[in-house]
């Protein structure tokens, strides 16, 4: 595939994770502001389930892998089924219930975000044959390495 498109690919898939993102800001507004102010005030009290940094590990993992400049894999037919269920699941959760329980949709995007990192890492461990040295080909510079 021409670099240009692969270019082009890299920046559609990175635009729709920002989209997203975005999409989902009013629903995290209120929990930045808690935390800004507790930040302000130096509050050290632990938050809430839903207010603590495992609510948005996936995100944070998503975002991480993402800077490695690595495009999603292409996928098999049961990863690929997966991805689209779950996309439609959203999809149709926000349509028919995204007013009334919008804080699930949080929820739901975190199981997307954290399938989308299972599909990064799993295509990496692939290709390096250890856990460990896939994390850090994932998860390092941005650099990786061809096995010889």
């Amino acid at each position: 595939m021409d670099k240009s498109v692969k270019a082009w690919s890299f920046f559609n898939y990175t635009h729709s994770l920002f989209v997203l993102m975005i999409w989902l800001l009013p629903v995290n507004i209120p929990v930045l502001v808690v935390w800004v102010r507790n930040l302000q005030v130096a509050w050290l009290t632990p938050f809430s389930s839903h207010h603590n940094v495992l609510s948005i590990a996936p995100f944070i993992l998503l975002v991480e892998t993402v800077t490695s400049n690595q495009m999603i894999p292409r996928q098999n037919c049961y990863c690929k089924i997966i991805t689209s269920i779950l996309f439609l699941v959203l999809c149709v959760y926000a349509i028919i219930y995204g007013v009334m329980y919008a804080y699930l949709l949080h929820y739901l995007t975190n199981l997307v975000a954290a399938w989308l990192v299972l599909i990064h890492f799993s295509d990496v461990w692939h290709q390096r044959g250890h856990p460990i040295k896939a994390l850090f080909d994932l998860f390092g510079n941005g650099e990786t390495k061809k096995q010889p």
